[in-house]
C-alpha cells in the first residue's frame, strides 16, 4: 500500500502492525488507538492528524512528517527521533486537568514530552479540505 492517500479518514482502533505504508500521505486523518507496531511510515505525511493512544513501537518513521499531528498518549520506541517529533503536538481535550503526555517508560523520552508544544485546538483542520491536500 505504498503512497496511499487516505485524507481525513477515521481509521481509528485499526490493527495495522506491520503493514507498509511508506510515502503515505494521511493529514487530518485519524489513527486514534491504532496499532501501528512495526509499520513502514518511512517518508508518511501524517500533518495534523491525530494519533491518540497510538502504538508505534518499533514503525520506521525515517522521513515521517508529524507536523501539528495530536500525539497525546501514543507510545513510540524509546530511540524514536525527537526531531521529527519537535514538529507534533499534544491536545489537551476539554475537561482534562493537564495534557496527555507520551506513553512511555522511558524517563529521557517522558522529559522530552514535555517539551513538544500544545495543538492549537482540536479543529486544527477545520472542514477545508484543501488545507490538508498540500504534500509540503
Amino acid at each position: 500500500m505504498k503512497s496511499i492517500r487516505l485524507t481525513k479518514m477515521d481509521l481509528r482502533d485499526l490493527n495495522a502492525s506491520g503493514a507498509d505504508f511508506e510515502d503515505g500521505f494521511f493529514s487530518c486523518s485519524n489513527f486514534d488507538r491504532t496499532k501501528l507496531i512495526g509499520t513502514k511510515l518511512r517518508n508518511a505525511r501524517l500533518k495534523w492528524a491525530s494519533l491518540r493512544h497510538a502504538d508505534l513501537t518499533k514503525a520506521d518513521l525515517t522521513g515521517a512528517c508529524f507536523f501539528r499531528a495530536d500525539v497525546a498518549g501514543a507510545k513510540f520506541s524509546d530511540d524514536v527521533d525527537r526531531n521529527m517529533l519537535k514538529e507534533a503536538c499534544i491536545l489537551k481535550q476539554d475537561g482534562q486537568q493537564q495534557r496527555t503526555e507520551l506513553n512511555t517508560t522511558s524517563q529521557s523520552l517522558a522529559e522530552f514530552s514535555k517539551q513538544i508544544p500544545n495543538c492549537d485546538g482540536p479543529y486544527r483542520c477545520q472542514n477545508d479540505l484543501w488545507d490538508c491536500l498540500s504534500p509540503d
